[in-house]
């Protein structure tokens, strides 16, 4: 009965249905993502992939979603909708969770670099999506509550890879190498195909502007760096994905080879660092309008530094559970207050600068594991690296502090 009433409720309240499939899109989604976010770099180590491999691993895609993120408005005006436009590219990133399964089909030269192909390919269509489904989400949920949203889905994706990295574990650790992974990617695809039939329920709001037609503004790309507020935001945003994602190589090496970790042990591992990000969300948006996104970003970013140090220095490897908690944490703050940055500052209608933006996040993260992996192919030792990361990130928190300070302009006006 209580299932029954939820459902009525929804169907005469478009703003709550669509709240709701945003909801369940990203806690399937985030059971996939399990599979690419912690095991798919050890999937490529057990199929010979070099440090410089594994750097390509986690910047290729990026690079791919930085320039397709481009094609995103031209897309978009082959639609009557946002919501149409983004069900060909939503199923297409989808792939990234089966293509990987096809690696032992290859000869075994080629199988690290087929899953550096399967996870590029994918980045394709993501891009294309990325900024749509931001500006879909805008079109389909009312301003005052995109926060809470924001909140919700972020606390929904961690609880569902915790999920996700605990079955996937047992899994991997049951079943023989290759069929282990093979399997939990195939089930990873259904997961992933289930988010995005809740994305396809989703309805414009009467009087959204996606019933305004979409157009290019005829202002260049790079004036928006003539805009103190935008450059201020892509300040920031780069700093802080850079520094986060300069380990993408070093980290799982040093888990691997110097600690010794097992699949097993990467799930407990990927299980305090979401645990971390969950808890955090009970309290992240009382310190943003308490004391600001400036202050929440830049020590946050500080506690990613101390993360790594702990991981780094650990005696043993339960000890990096510590670690992974604290980033988990520090992490998700980082990215709610990177995000608050972006909404206090760009109009909501402003489609070019919503885009750019995505294409900072990219560039950052292809230029720090790609930076990471490179010193890690020149035989620099992990654990050094991850001071080196440590340090990075400690400068990114102090950095965003003196940049804010700096010039601090006064918000955009919101769109009507």
């Amino acid at each position: 009965m209580a299932a029954v009433a939820q459902r009525g409720r929804l169907a005469g309240d478009p703003a709550a249905a669509n709240y709701h499939h945003f909801v369940m899109d990203i806690v399937w989604y985030g059971i996939a993502l399990a599979a690419t976010t912690r095991f798919i770099q050890f999937y490529a180590i057990e199929m010979g992939a070099t440090p410089m491999e594994l750097g390509w691993l986690a910047s290729l895609p990026s690079l791919m979603l930085m320039v397709f993120t481009t094609f995103s408005l031209w897309w978009r005006t082959r639609y009557s909708s946002t919501i149409a436009s983004i069900l060909l590219p939503g199923i297409g990133q989808r792939l990234i969770f089966l293509l990987p399964a096809f690696a032992p089909m290859f000869p075994e030269a080629w199988r690290p670099w087929w899953i550096v192909l399967a996870v590029t390919l994918p980045a394709v269509p993501q891009g294309i999506a990325s900024t749509l489904f931001m500006v879909m989400m805008r079109e389909t949920i009312p301003a005052d509550r995109l926060a809470a949203l924001f909140t919700r889905r972020m606390l929904a994706m961690n609880i569902a890879i915790t999920a996700g990295a605990l079955g996937f574990g047992v899994l991997l650790e049951a079943l023989p190498f290759p069929q282990n992974y093979q399997v939990m990617f195939v089930i990873c695809f259904l997961f992933a195909m289930l988010s995005m039939w809740h994305l396809t329920r989703v309805q414009a709001l009467p009087g959204a502007p996606a019933a305004r037609p979409v157009t290019k503004t005829g202002q260049p790309w790079w004036a928006l760096f003539k805009n103190p507020a935008f450059v201020l935001v892509a300040v920031v945003t780069f700093l802080t994905h850079m520094a986060y994602t300069f380990i993408a190589a070093p980290q799982p090496l040093h888990l691997k080879n110097d600690l010794g970790a097992t699949e097993g042990f990467i799930a407990l591992f990927g299980t305090a660092e979401v645990l971390g990000g969950a808890l955090v969300t009970l309290w992240v948006n009382q310190w943003a309008q308490r004391y600001g996104n400036r202050a929440i970003t830049c020590w946050s970013m500080v506690v990613t530094a101390l993360a790594l140090v702990i991981n780094a220095l650990a005696p043993a490897l339960w000890v990096t559970l510590i670690g992974a908690a604290l980033a988990g944490a520090a992490w998700t703050v980082t990215v709610i207050g990177v995000l608050g940055y972006f909404t206090d500052y760009i109009d909501a209608s402003d489609y070019q600068a919503t885009t750019l933006w995505h294409q900072m996040i990219f560039f950052a993260m292809f230029v720090g594991p790609l930076v990471g992996s490179t010193l890690a192919e020149a035989g620099h030792a992990p654990v050094a690296l991850l001071l080196v990361g440590a340090a990075l990130r400690l400068a990114a928190g102090l950095l965003v502090l003196l940049v804010d300070r700096q010039r601090r302009p006064a918000p955009a006006t919101p769109a009507a």
